[in-house]
């Protein structure tokens, strides 16, 4: 199990949380190469978003998680910290929001801080809470007690982006999201009084994203090693929805179905899927 820190502020705010869960956050993990072939070295960006349920709650007031490698991936490596925080999330960063401490030189934990065994560290506790308490904090943390309502609940609200660079060693890459714990508003007031808050149920099924550094193998549709009957269907799938094929076979390359060799999957390659089956 992955270590976890210890967060005075971040606790308190989950110990106020009601016993019942109320409404619930989706929470996602993208990127702009899942289900793609990539080169080593090239870089793999990675998005966190949360959508939070309307009409059962007044829109996200905690969140954390944690990005995690598949412990099986062909190469491990330390996650670094996430780069990009959105405006919108000031609130629940340091200093006007509650954080864990920052590490290596970042003024707050809201990026994710390293935990694990060295060479093949995950990023863990993302994100943070706003100041629900209705009074300023000191010591450059919660400063701000005014409470923002409806965040995540307009559509998808990034919460951190990220990158790092594609292992050299060939194979299938999963990294997911886990721990996920949202707070939402269930009752918003102004400074001095007490914005209240639940735990909210969390989804974390599109919480995840594959890559593949290395070569493809050209009609293996379904990854047995065999070119096949067995692989139309889900060449049909790739054309159709890749997002689908990605979801179906998370550890093939899409790319295997590029049997024209020109990078793309495509209705230009049916006929050369054809000629893979027959043996031409």
């Amino acid at each position: 199990m992955i270590s976890r820190l210890t967060c005075a502020g971040l606790c308190l705010l989950g110990l106020t949380a009601g016993a019942l869960a109320t409404g619930t956050a989706a929470l996602t993990l993208s990127s702009s190469v899942a289900g793609q072939n990539v080169a080593a070295g090239a870089p793999v960006d990675w998005t966190i978003q949360v959508t939070v349920s309307a009409g059962d709650n007044f829109g996200l007031a905690l969140i954390a998680c944690d990005l995690a490698a598949d412990p099986n991936n062909p190469a491990l490596f330390d996650i670094p910290p996430g780069t990009t925080i959105p405006t919108v999330m000031n609130g629940f960063n340091r200093p006007g929001g509650i954080t864990n401490p920052g590490e290596g030189g970042a003024l707050s934990g809201f990026i994710g801080v390293q935990r694990g065994t060295a060479g093949q560290k995950n990023l863990i506790q993302i994100g943070g809470a706003q100041n629900t308490f209705g009074q300023a904090g000191t010591g450059g943390m919660a400063t701000d007690p005014n409470v923002d309502s409806a965040i995540g609940q307009a559509g998808p609200q990034t919460i951190l982006s990220g990158s790092f660079l594609a292992p050299s060693a060939q194979g299938t890459y999963s990294f997911s999201l886990q721990n996920g714990v949202v707070n939402v508003l269930t009752q918003v007031q102004s400074p001095p009084q007490f914005s209240t808050v639940s735990r909210a149920t969390v989804d974390v099924t599109a919480a995840s994203f594959t890559f593949t550094v290395g070569g493809t193998t050209p009609g293996d549709l379904n990854c047995d090693t065999v070119v096949d009957f067995d692989d139309i269907n889900p060449f049909v799938l790739a054309l159709s929805n890749p997002e689908a094929y990605a979801l179906a076979y998370p550890d093939c390359n899409i790319l295997n179905g590029d049997c024209n060799g020109d990078s793309l999957v495509d209705f230009d390659d049916i006929n050369p899927f054809v000629g893979l089956l027959s043996g031409f």
